[in-house]
């Protein structure tokens, strides 16, 4: 039976050193693809409908949005780049098939 390529993202609200993030990865055997591409913390950033003290969005940078694949997908770069005004930057991942 062929193997089927998986891709698994969002909004977690898990940061990698979380218990339930190491269970997850364990139990399903997927691959973060920020691995190999630095940290890349995707919240908190400052935007007009959420009202963090400026210090909080300069000091807390959390890694809790997270893109997973399967052993048979190459990650070619993962970065992240600002949203329009949301309090979570985007993750982007090349990903080669």
């Amino acid at each position: 039976m062929p193997s089927l390529s998986l891709i698994f993202l969002g909004d977690l609200n898990l940061p990698p050193w979380s218990p339930y993030y190491s269970r997850f990865v364990r139990r399903t055997k997927l691959h973060n693809t920020r691995l190999g591409f630095g940290i890349e913390p995707s919240w908190i950033e400052a935007a007009t409908h959420v009202h963090y003290p400026r210090w909080v969005t300069a000091l807390v940078k959390l890694s809790i949005d997270h893109i997973f694949v399967s052993s048979d997908i190459q990650v070619v770069d993962c970065t992240t780049s600002q949203a329009a005004n949301s309090d979570h930057r985007m993750l982007w991942s090349d990903l080669a098939l």
